[in-house]
């Protein structure tokens, strides 16, 4: 913007008038302010969650400094690693705000727990921290190592957002860890001692949560039940209905109708229709939200196009879908002219609202027959708009043939008379001229006037192989025909793409009714239909994302065993995933979101995040029950003491998400990160409620499993000593 200024001072272009009609610094500035307000409120939330528990302003602020540190130490290794602070690296800190303080909370908690039970500062800051360490530890690296499969696997535009995203993430997570285990502490042993204000609310809490506990322990059997038909009931509901699509855009303000006109491509006549489009479109300018309109034609091939900018900011009254379809009941019936809009994001659009089916054959007058039945078939499909096919005619054209026979009795050479149509008609480019220190290109062809008339073309003069010069009707026929728009072939068959604009519903949804259509459809041997690039990316995008979901899952048990030198206790943590899961589907389903990319993100970053409270719990209980505790009151006890520090984890973690999961549909730029932001929200939530009830109770099942296993192991090695020993005996007896 600012070099256009400049530009337009300079003398030369004094004369030049401009207008912007889309400003896309505007969009992408828009984003990263949402983004930093996102933060800022997500930010603000968390702290008020820590007063809320912790009870003391100094205590508070000493924890909510993580925030601050851990992004700058991110953003400056970042920016030593010569990496970019875009949008998608924004979500990814975002993501990190409610996050950063979970390290220090439990630090924190820890600390102040054993000062209240009378321990020294300084040795309370040691012991508390230690406890502590290999949790938050085992905590920080299961978040981190989910993005290892995304990073690796070949998942295209997932594996880009999953770099972005983890790589900032991770930076931030590691930083908080520095800051738990070495700043917090130092901090705490040496503020002064203070009697914490005990809220009414949270010591009522902690004994009922202790009282349900102990019932829960009692009927275990009862509340597996209830959990099977949780499951059950996800799996009919939320599982089966939650739509899956493919990389969402934001709410790009711009509409984009593509004029076909049939027949004779005149100038006046492509003016006049794109003329009264414009009038139309002016007149409903309110009503539409229309900014501006930019119209083009002739360009691209002779492409006609009306580009319809939209109202942003306070001024937007509807959104972009409903400016489509309403901009589609206005356009006017003009004769031989056909509409369509085509998706937003690339020349051609995106891939977000339209899906495509892929015809192979050899004949083209069969393959046109079969397209023209797949359009009907598929437009008669809930949610699809408008279906078109490479089939439609282009523009019209003139085709020039050369009669072999008469070019050889006037000696004519067929390439030469081709050469002198295309050379007279597109012109040829000659060697570049200087003038003094520039240097200009040179291009021959005919004059204008000799181009716009066939009489003209037919009286162009060939050159024969004996000197002469006849005119090119003498030995050429020209014919107009209808020529066709596109010509393609896709494994040495031709091929013809037929095209649907849908209304926005989700491409899995869309995906079976096609498959259904496509399934009726009776081609003719030689002839396949198969399904465009949008759908079968969506199919690898869910293939990946199953893949790195298992990966995630095996690497979080392969870390969890190492660190707790046990192969048991990890599958006691890992019950949180199903049950996040469940979360996630379920607000996803309420919420009518769909499962897109960002979506897939979101699910797999929150395997990594809800076995944090998992460990704290899981961990706990191990230090307990080695002290010489009995194994109920141990559960007891530890679920009693870590579930202050569970809730505010979960708390600030969700608390920071809400802005970017429903803070607005644009949130993010170009790619809606909304989606992600809900599915570890809903994730989340459930998980932190079920866990802090069905962990230990499968701690229960994992412990008796144990004890049986064991004593397994105990049977059969008394049951090899005592066959060795009845060996040795009777080798004795026989040698006596």
């Amino acid at each position: 913007k600012e070099e256009m200024t400049r530009l337009l001072g300079e003398p030369a272009y004094s004369r030049l008038e401009s207008s912007v009609v889309f400003d896309q610094s505007g969009f992408i500035l828009g984003s990263f302010q949402d983004l930093r307000n996102a933060g800022l409120w997500g930010g603000f939330f968390a702290v008020c969650v820590l007063y809320f528990f912790l009870r003391r302003l100094l205590a508070t602020c000493i924890v909510a400094v993580a925030i601050p540190i851990s992004i700058m130490v991110a953003v400056t290794v970042m920016f030593f690693s010569s990496m970019t602070l875009n949008v998608i690296s924004m979500v990814g800190l975002m993501l990190g705000v409610g996050m950063l303080v979970d390290n220090s909370i439990v630090v924190s908690e820890n600390i102040f727990r054993l000062r209240e039970e009378g321990m020294e500062g300084r040795e309370a800051s040691r012991l508390g921290s230690r406890d502590v360490a290999m949790a938050i530890l085992a905590s920080t690296l299961t978040t981190i190592i989910v993005f290892l499969p995304m990073v690796f696997m070949d998942m295209g535009v997932m594996k880009i957002y999953t770099q972005e995203v983890g790589i900032a993430i991770s930076l931030s997570l590691l930083a908080s860890l520095f800051v738990a285990l070495t700043f917090i502490p130092l901090i705490a042993s040496r503020m002064p001692r203070e009697r914490r204000e005990q809220s009414r609310f949270l010591a009522g809490l902690i004994v009922g949560y202790r009282r349900r506990l102990r019932w829960v322990l009692h009927h275990r059997s009862h509340v597996s039940c209830l959990l099977l038909i949780l499951v059950v009931l996800t799996i009919l509901v939320p599982v089966r209905k939650v739509p899956q699509k493919g990389e969402s855009t934001g709410d790009i303000r711009r509409v984009t109708i593509d004029l076909r006109v049939k027949g004779v491509q005149e100038k006046e006549r492509i003016l006049a229709s794109i003329e009264e489009i414009e009038e139309v479109l002016f007149a409903k300018r309110d009503e539409i939200d229309i900014e501006h309109i930019l119209s083009r034609s002739g360009y691209m091939g002779g492409r006609n196009r009306i580009h319809v900018f939209l109202r942003e900011g306070e001024d937007v009254h509807i959104t972009t879908a409903e400016a489509q379809k309403r901009i589609l009941d206005v356009l006017p019936p003009i004769p031989d002219v056909e509409f369509r809009i085509p998706e937003q994001g690339s020349p051609e659009g995106g891939a977000e609202n339209e899906l495509e089916i892929l015809l192979k054959g050899e004949d083209p007058k069969r393959l046109e027959g079969i397209a023209g039945d797949l359009m009907e078939r598929v437009g008669r499909i809930d949610g699809v708009l408008q279906v078109d096919s490479d089939t439609e005619p282009g523009f019209d054209e003139i085709q020039v043939s050369i009669d072999r026979s008469l070019a050889k009795k006037h000696r004519v050479n067929p390439m030469a008379a081709a050469q002198t149509i295309a050379f007279g008609l597109r012109g040829y480019s000659l060697k570049r001229m200087k003038a003094g220190e520039r240097e200009m290109d040179v291009q021959i062809q005919l004059e204008q006037e000799d181009r716009k008339d066939v009489s003209k073309l037919k009286d162009l003069q060939l050159l024969t192989e004996d000197g002469k010069l006849i005119p090119i009707s003498v030995v050429a026929r020209f014919r107009e025909s209808p020529g066709q728009e596109i010509i393609r072939r896709s494994e040495g068959k031709r091929t013809v793409r037929v095209r649907a604009q849908t209304s926005g519903e989700a491409l899995g949804v869309l995906k079976e009714k096609v498959e259904q259509t496509l399934g009726d459809l009776r081609l003719p041997p030689g002839y396949s239909a198969e399904l465009g690039k949008s759908l079968v990316d969506l199919e690898k995008t869910k293939k990946a994302f199953g893949s790195a979901l298992v990966l995630s899952v095996l690497l979080i048990y392969f870390l969890l065993g190492g660190l707790f030198e046990s192969y048991i206790h990890p599958f006691t943590i890992l019950v949180a995933v199903p049950l996040a899961l469940i979360g996630s589907y379920w607000v996803m389903y309420l919420t009518g979101s769909a499962l897109d990319v960002a979506a897939f993100i979101g699910l797999i970053l929150m395997v990594g995040i809800v076995v944090n409270n998992s460990i704290v719990i899981v961990d706990h209980m191990n230090r307990i029950r080695r002290s010489g505790m009995d194994r109920e009151e141990a559960i007891l006890q530890a679920g009693q003491d870590r579930i202050r520090p569970v809730l505010m984890t979960a708390a600030t973690t969700i608390l920071g998400l809400l802005p970017l999961a429903f803070g607005g549909t644009g949130l993010g730029g170009v790619v809606m990160f909304a989606p992600l932001g809900r599915a570890v929200v809903g994730g989340l939530a459930l998980s932190t409620l079920l866990t802090l009830f069905v962990v230990p109770l499968f701690y229960t099942y994992v412990e008796d499993l144990g004890e049986v296993l064991k004593g397994l192991a105990g049977q059969a090695r008394r049951a090899r000593v005592r066959e060795q020993g009845s060996g040795g005996q009777r080798a004795k007896a026989k040698g006596t």
